[in-house]
């Protein structure tokens, strides 16, 4: 599964953009984040590559031909190919275009890298060669931020616009 080349400028004054890839096998899965500098996917900042498994549930409660599914991530993987910084995630002999587990401990949630052991509840849809996930977030019009896949009772209400499609 493979996503688009989404462009943001989110957190930053610059144009970034990032391509996703999600390879699942019957329970485990492998998911591949790409930052780039840019808007058009062509210059590489970061790469995260996270390793888990999950276990699809029942019939989503609020979203119409939605699963539950539970993620447990297992290993986080990071390649820095633009800067490699003198520390992050408590490593410090960091080069470019060189992976490095990050500790099972993590980064911290603030970092947004999954560490070992996190379980995110989530929904999903297939719609014929697509695939959705439920927003992780929404922001309402006051600013407040609403995170989602926290608990089992904080599923996303609602799927995320952008997809995966079928490779």
């Amino acid at each position: 599964w493979e996503g688009s080349c989404l462009a943001t400028t989110e957190d930053t004054e610059e144009t970034l953009s990032e391509k996703n890839r999600l390879v699942a096998s019957e329970k485990d899965f492998s998911y591949r984040i790409v930052n780039y500098v840019g808007a058009d996917c062509v210059s590489p900042d970061v790469t995260v590559v996270v390793l888990g498994s999950y276990t699809i549930g029942s019939d989503s409660s609020v979203v119409s031909g939605a699963k539950n599914i539970d993620i447990v991530f297992d290993k986080s993987v990071l390649t820095f190919h633009s800067f490699a910084p003198p520390s992050y995630c408590g490593i410090t002999n960091w080069e470019l275009n060189v992976p490095q587990q990050i500790p099972d401990e993590g980064c911290g949630d603030a970092d947004g890298v999954p560490y070992k052991g996190r379980k995110d509840y989530l929904i999903f849809k297939v719609d014929g060669n697509k695939l959705y996930f439920g927003v992780d977030e929404e922001v309402s019009a006051d600013g407040t931020i609403t995170p989602y896949g926290d608990t089992e009772g904080t599923r996303s209400p609602k799927l995320d616009e952008d997809y995966f499609e079928k490779q």
